[in-house]
């Protein structure tokens, strides 16, 4: 959705679509075509009560409005406001939006000549159906999060990804109960002992508040926990991700060392080889003393038939 004002384009969420375009009915005195007779005998004002419409509900009463000896028809000056009304709504919409209702609407023949009440209820539609589409897609995602992804156990990428998940899945009636453990759960265990420590106590609090709701209750009873303000979910992402900056700023990352500790045995790959005089690295083979070693034959002195030489 889209509001184009003199400070330029502003994509806007659905509230502030339905505040925007209620400005704009009102002020081009389009009040009526958004005023519909609702099943309890009221007068509803759709752009602020479209929850209380269907689609065909609002196309059903536009098609009696257009005949004459309907109480409330159009008269010939609304029928000539038909076009500004459908521009003043097609003005708040994104092209895309534009061209998604344009599209699954299109088997209607008089879909360019609908007034504005109709391809507003026709966008909210579309928009709903797309938003659900979005979260499901987005749980999936969320849920699929390794850290085994993200090279160098790189938690603050995972961080990010999630924490863009999971603003589209409040899109949601709620966030899952046990999101924040679902996190936390994707960022351990690491190669880092404080982090993990760490983590490993948050835990134990954000399962307790968890616990307290249980799948079968309310997940939004979850927010009046004492622990929620400090645990949910997006501001448990924050913590997650100060702890693993910190620990990244103070060397202890060690999956992000530049160089690999070095082992018991072996030579590191930094030890400086002295070179032998004549310029080149000594890389003879000495015989090991715990085992055998057969010193080499001379083959240039004939062997007896018992194999001693003369």
């Amino acid at each position: 959705m889209e509001y184009t004002a003199s400070s330029g384009d502003k994509e806007l969420d659905k509230a502030e679509f339905l505040t925007a375009l209620d400005a704009g009915i009102r002020r081009h005195g389009l009040e009526s075509f958004f005023y519909a007779l609702h099943s309890s005998g009221k007068m509803i004002y759709i752009a602020k009560n479209p929850h209380m419409f269907t689609l065909d509900e609002i196309i059903t009463k536009h098609e009696a409005r257009l005949k004459a000896t309907h109480i409330g028809h159009y008269d010939m000056y609304k029928l000539g406001d038909f076009a500004l009304c459908r521009l003043l709504v097609d003005s708040f919409l994104t092209l895309a939006l534009r061209k998604n209702y344009q599209t699954h609407y299109a088997h209607l023949p008089n879909l360019a000549y609908l007034p504005g009440q109709i391809i507003f209820m026709m966008v909210l539609d579309v928009s709903n159906s797309s938003i659900e589409a979005h979260i499901i897609n987005a749980t999936k995602a969320f849920d699929n999060l390794k850290l085994i992804d993200f090279p160098g156990e790189n938690v603050g990428a995972l961080i990010e990804e999630a924490v863009r998940l999971l603003h589209i899945m409040e899109g949601a009636y709620s966030l899952p109960f046990d999101a924040s453990s679902k996190l936390l759960s994707k960022t351990i265990p690491t190669t880092s002992p404080n982090y993990n420590y760490s983590a490993g106590e948050w835990n134990l609090r954000i399962c307790e508040m968890e616990d307290s709701v249980g799948v079968s209750c309310d997940p939004r009873a979850i927010q009046s926990h004492s622990h929620y303000a400090k645990f949910n979910a997006v501001t448990l992402a924050g913590k997650l991700l100060e702890l693993y900056k910190k620990e990244c700023n103070a060397g202890r990352w060690i999956a992000q060392a530049p160089t690999l500790p070095k082992a018991n045995l072996g030579e590191s790959v930094n030890e400086k080889k002295e070179d032998t005089p004549d310029g080149k690295r000594d890389r003879a083979r000495k015989p090991r003393p715990d085992i055998f070693y057969v010193a080499p034959v001379d083959h240039s002195k004939p062997l007896s038939k018992d194999g001693k030489t003369y």
